[in-house]
């Protein structure tokens, strides 16, 4: 005969034996683990599937997871849920704002120091630079345009190639020409 020894609502033996002691639980064809609640185990002695388990809270959801509103299926928590049940970690360049993880613009990673001036620096010239390619057109002779609207754009790209001297740059917000 085939039983199990359960103490405080826990299998603490599984043995085979042609006499089965008073308190034991005869069992057929057992499959499990010794040391393991019998609460892991329906009426038949079947184990429970780790869903079942996880479902009666028995066993812990993995970490990453979550369930579903109807509690029928584990869903993978977002990367919000996993950083507000520190699971993840915020990454230096980002910040949560209205409930929603986004990145630094280059202005703030410069004011918290994860940019170098000169980093930044190297940044805002490159976007000046290519603001005023995007002008270049407008000087050939032959780019239809009129006068006013030509004036406009040397304005412009004056105020572009002068905007390293402004005494806020690299932290600047750099105009965008209106043609």
């Amino acid at each position: 005969m085939e039983y199990l020894i359960i103490e405080n609502g826990k299998i603490k033996a599984h043995r085979c034996s042609r006499s089965v002691p008073a308190n034991a639980t005869v069992v057929e064809n057992w499959r499990g683990s010794v040391g393991e609640p019998v609460d892991f185990y329906n009426k038949n002695w079947q184990r429970k599937s780790e869903f079942e388990l996880m479902k009666e809270g028995l066993v812990e959801v993995p970490k990453g997871f979550k369930w579903n509103n109807s509690k029928t299926a584990l869903e993978e928590m977002s990367q919000l849920e996993k950083i507000e049940a520190g699971i993840e970690k915020l990454q230096e360049n980002q910040i949560i704002e209205n409930g929603k993880i986004r990145e630094l613009t280059n202005s703030e990673m410069y004011k918290k120091g994860l940019l170098s001036e000169e980093a930044f620096a190297t940044i805002k010239r490159n976007e000046r630079d290519f603001l005023l390619s995007k002008t270049d057109k407008y000087l050939l002779p032959d780019f239809p345009i009129d006068d006013e609207k030509l004036n406009k754009v040397k304005a412009y790209r004056k105020y572009l190639r002068d905007l390293p001297q402004n005494e806020n740059f690299p932290d600047v917000e750099i105009e965008e020409l209106e043609v």
